[in-house]
């Protein structure tokens, strides 16, 4: 995948055609389809009326799920336009960040094309709850929070001991005697862990099999919402609320961060529940 930025001046009549507006140019000849989004600069090194556009270059093999997701992508494309209105001097840095996160998401839907099998059913399964676990340095996996808190402890220490064997960072099942899990392994980074990075594991409980839409919907969720984790430095922090004397000077952020990460995974839960 391929980020480009192209600063045009357009007559007054394109600018109220396309501004906040997405095109879709396919490329066979590439094997690649351009999604361009169009919008208005509004920092002071330019003229008034002149306009910008992101192209994102994407495999034709993905353009289905980009299409699913487009509402997203577009929002998306729109919050990246003010960071790059607000940082005209930082376009490289934010362009190159953005880049990144595409990738993960795309990565995250190819790994959906390994788990969810063409034989994956087609009646949707509803989702349970979701739980956040992480790897205490000395007692091992640990469930942390779990929304709502409906599974009983041995479910919870069932599914965070995932965190025990060789996991790499992506998604994958599990089936258990009682319920199906879809587990999204991820690391945040920390200045307390062991190799600075705090382990984590994030998991959608069902009653059933997901379908593949609903596996692919869900991982495109979870992967926009890390995203809003990874915006605050020290949300490691609300690991360390409960049985730490370590940072006795950092209680009061130590709560700020546990109360946004519970928060996290409500809203995680509310945003899912409505793909299912």
């Amino acid at each position: 995948m391929e980020i480009l930025l192209r600063s045009t001046c357009f007559i007054s009549i394109a600018i109220e055609q396309m501004q906040d507006r997405i095109t879709n140019f396919p490329f066979p000849e590439y094997n690649l389809v351009g999604i361009t989004y169009f919008f208005e600069l509004s920092h002071k090194t330019v003229q008034q009326g002149e306009m910008a556009s992101i192209t994102l270059l994407i495999d034709e093999k993905l353009s289905v799920f980009v299409n699913r997701n487009i509402e997203n992508l577009k929002e998306n494309l729109r919050v990246l336009s003010r960071d790059l209105n607000k940082n005209p001097s930082s376009h490289p840095q934010i362009l190159s960040k953005y880049n990144r996160s595409l990738v993960e998401m795309v990565n995250s839907y190819k790994s959906v094309q390994i788990i969810a099998s063409p034989l994956s059913p087609t009646e949707q399964a509803n989702i349970d709850c979701v739980l956040l676990s992480y790897f205490h340095s000395k007692i091992g996996p640990i469930p942390f929070i779990c929304y709502p808190d409906i599974l009983e402890d041995p479910q919870k220490n069932q599914i965070s001991r995932e965190l025990e064997f060789d996991v790499s960072t992506g998604f994958f099942t599990r089936s258990y005697p009682d319920f199906i899990s879809l587990h999204h392994y991820f690391e945040l980074p920390s200045d307390f862990a062991r190799g600075k990075v705090e382990m984590c594991l994030i998991s959608f409980v069902f009653q059933k099999f997901p379908t593949k839409d609903q596996i692919t919907d869900i991982t495109f969720q979870c992967t926009q919402y890390l995203n809003k984790l990874l915006e605050k430095p020290q949300i490691s922090l609300a690991f360390y609320r409960k049985g730490y004397q370590l940072l006795p000077d950092q209680n009061e952020l130590i709560t700020e961060m546990f109360n946004f990460l519970t928060q996290w995974i409500r809203d995680l839960y509310e945003k899912v529940s409505k793909t299912t």
